[in-house]
């Protein structure tokens, strides 16, 4: 039974942690269509899925909601993520590769879901049923339509029960300080489906989830074709300074159609040789793109910036080395999947943060009791500054590069410049 939601400190706690995490590793998140999520009505969240358990926090601190989920089974078999996924509400679902023998607990599952949305709370479902890394989007699964109508069958169709179709697009599945865009479509009523379920159970479920997976391939960035996905991303790079939220899925759409009416042999080996002479230069395209503005004035006031504010660096570089480094080798080591590594790194970054913080704090109180408070507060916010000035010293340096290369080998220069102009005229003439 589902009482009336009480949120545990754990909750919280874990809540503030997460989400401070959650945004360091994110560099940048983008929502369009907020105002579409109903505040005041039951609600079935359905998702694409392509980041394992990063996908299910987000939502959490988009919508500032304590939301319910379904996960799959095999993640609740050890005691410590059986504490810290019911802390955040989320519920087993078991699929047949966990063995046929635990699907009859679906149906307890499937109640407590039922109840969650009976108390006005949002539930959250990745109707694909898996997670996998492309840029597609998979044939829906049931148990999303069956849970809605079982919900609205007990209730006499009354619930006033929505499903709400959400696109998570990231840029790229496992870069950190990567970009997120999440594209929030119309609540679909499922009372519209009344006459459909008491007429053909099956027909509704099918119909249903049609009609959501057509309002998720409107919110979704789509390449259809999977060998063309390299080529979107380098052509997405280069044009991504044009759009602005919402926008991604525009160019994946133009680009649907694009690779239809090019020579994509020609294209893929100009871009690969472009991208290629990036990685050579240890430069990134937007260099290239602003080489103009990119002047002398620009690298000195940037030298002299970086310059005054370097021992802010190197104090934030040596009080969070260790936490900013070692859970990204400990993720390596024992993630084998690429959907698992972001989720499992901010999982194991955030905690050992914590731990890693109270021992320093710890050291402080026990020789610099005076200045504890300020330790507390500048370790946190130094790391931050540091992350922040480290991106700036790399573009730094990438412009550097250029400038030098302009003058030591003005041929290459060029021909790197040629190969963007390039790219750009086959994108905008298809020539």
């Amino acid at each position: 039974m589902i009482k009336k939601v009480r949120i545990s400190i754990i909750y919280i706690v874990c809540f503030v942690v997460v989400f401070v995490g959650y945004r360091i590793f994110l560099k940048r998140i983008r929502v369009k269509g907020l105002k579409n999520y109903p505040r005041n009505r039951p609600v079935i969240i359905a998702a694409n899925h392509t980041n394992a358990f990063l996908d299910a926090i987000i939502f959490h601190f988009v919508f500032f909601e304590n939301i319910y989920s379904l996960a799959r089974g095999d993640v609740f078999k050890s005691a410590l993520n059986r504490f810290f996924l019911n802390k955040f509400n989320v519920l087993p679902i078991f699929r047949l590769q966990e063995g046929a023998e635990h699907l009859h607990k679906n149906e307890a599952s499937f109640n407590k879901s039922i109840q969650v949305l009976e108390h006005n709370k949002p539930l959250l479902i990745f109707p694909e049923g898996n997670c996998v890394q492309e840029k597609r989007l998979r044939k829906l699964k049931k148990g999303m339509a069956r849970i809605a109508f079982l919900a609205e069958e007990k209730n006499n169709f009354q619930l006033e029960l929505c499903i709400l179709p959400v696109g998570i697009n990231y840029l790229n599945f496992t870069k950190f300080r990567g970009e997120l865009f999440l594209n929030i479509g119309k609540p679909i009523d499922v009372k519209n489906y009344r006459e459909a379920y008491l007429t053909d159970k099956q027909k509704s479920y099918t119909s249903i989830s049609n009609d959501v997976q057509n309002n998720l391939k409107e919110l979704l960035v789509i390449v259809e074709e999977k060998e063309n996905e390299t080529l979107f991303e380098q052509i997405n790079e280069i044009l991504k300074h044009k759009y602005h939220s919402g926008d991604y899925r525009n160019i994946s759409e133009k680009f649907n159609e694009w690779v239809k009416n090019i020579n994509l042999d020609e294209v893929k080996e100009n871009s690969s040789t472009y991208f290629s002479l990036l990685k050579k230069l240890k430069i990134k395209d937007w260099v290239v793109r602003k080489h103009h503005s990119n002047s002398m004035g620009y690298l000195l006031l940037n030298f002299i910036l970086l310059s005054l504010f370097s021992p802010l660096f190197i104090a934030g570089t040596l009080l969070n080395f260790m936490p900013y480094k070692v859970p990204f080798y400990i993720t390596k080591k024992i993630v084998k999947f690429s959907d698992f590594f972001l989720s499992v790194n901010l999982g194991i970054g955030v905690f050992f943060y914590i731990i890693y913080h109270q021992l320093i704090m710890l050291v402080v109180n026990n020789f610099f009791d005076e200045y504890f408070w300020y330790f507390f507060i500048a370790m946190p916010a130094l790391g931050y500054f540091a992350l922040i000035y480290l991106e700036q010293f790399k573009k730094f340096i990438g412009v550097l590069r250029f400038f030098i290369l302009k003058r030591q080998n003005p041929k290459l220069f060029h021909q790197t410049i040629h190969l963007r102009n390039r790219l750009l005229q086959y994108w905008e003439t298809g020539d």
